[in-house]
């Protein structure tokens, strides 16, 4: 009898599911998700969460449920699928992971308050993801972060980041391989950089989203042209609509006139003056 309870007792114990965020999810589109996959890492009770490599997950971890807040490109403008109404492109969420670790249920809200959505999603693996996949951050964020001058080391990439008098809003010039020149503006919430991006005299736009990567200095950029965002699955591969970029080199802080370069010197020039007001910035440096 002692060896059949033994027996018993050692099976139950082998069926006890330890509960973890850590892996990869689905992505569903019928619940506002972006239909690729959700990669998550978990440090302690940081989560990290990146979907679709389009929007990124910065939360705390108690038992089985996760809190925190999602960002995505654009920053104050209407967030993909929700019938057009303007909401800013962050808010909160809230998930509980099921019982047998395989899927998690929850909501999210909009930043202002607004009702999101459902949050449920299905378990596709539980290999923990790399630092890449799941956009882990590095542990000491300021909105300073990314303030600056700076490169990415795979490429000819260039950018001058610059912060407006009110602090919680962006604006910045990036030069492409091929010389072509953009400009950004945005806000900036939790250390999270969220935007709009515009090139060829502005007829050319889209959104991005920048944070800070897992290392001590640098930060990743992840931008999408706004033709793609309505089917991402299509459009994750397509280089010339969508594209990540990791600023390792730190070349010194930037000035007004290196961060809005792109109105000063292309033919974009002309409309110059009313972004350059509405940032509150200077005209007398033109």
């Amino acid at each position: 009898m002692k060896v059949v309870s033994t027996v018993l007792v050692t099976l139950a114990v082998a069926q006890v599911v330890v509960a973890s965020f850590v892996g990869q999810w689905t992505d569903t589109p019928g619940q506002d998700g972006y239909g690729v996959s959700l990669f998550v890492c978990v440090d302690g009770d940081a989560f990290y969460g990146f979907y679709s490599e389009y929007g990124i997950m910065r939360g705390t971890v108690v038992g089985n449920a996760a809190v925190g807040r999602w960002y995505e490109g654009g920053g104050v403008t209407a967030r993909a699928g929700v019938n057009g109404v303007s909401h800013p492109t962050w808010g909160t969420f809230s998930l509980v992971l099921s019982g047998d670790d395989q899927s998690f249920s929850g909501t999210w809200d909009y930043g202002d308050g607004s009702t999101g959505g459902i949050w449920d999603e299905t378990r596709v693996s539980i290999d923990e993801p790399t630092d890449s996949q799941c956009w882990r951050r590095h542990a000491t964020v300021t909105s300073d972060s990314i303030l600056g001058r700076w490169e990415d080391p795979n490429s000819s990439y260039e950018i001058a980041v610059c912060r407006t008098a009110e602090e919680d809003r962006f604006y910045d010039t990036y030069t492409h391989d091929f010389g072509q020149e953009g400009f950004t503006s945005g806000i900036i919430v939790d250390g999270v950089y969220m935007g709009q991006w515009f090139e060829y005299q502005n007829v050319h736009y889209g959104v991005v989203i920048y944070d800070t990567y897992a290392r001590v200095e640098g930060f990743r950029a992840v931008w999408w042209d706004i033709a793609a965002i309505d089917d991402v699955p299509s459009n994750i591969d397509n280089g010339l609509l969508h594209g990540m970029e990791d600023y390792d080199e730190y070349n010194g802080l930037a000035n007004d006139r290196q961060c809005t370069a792109y109105y000063v010197s292309s033919a974009a020039s002309k409309v110059a003056a009313p972004i350059i007001v509405a940032l509150g910035l200077s005209m007398a440096f033109f």
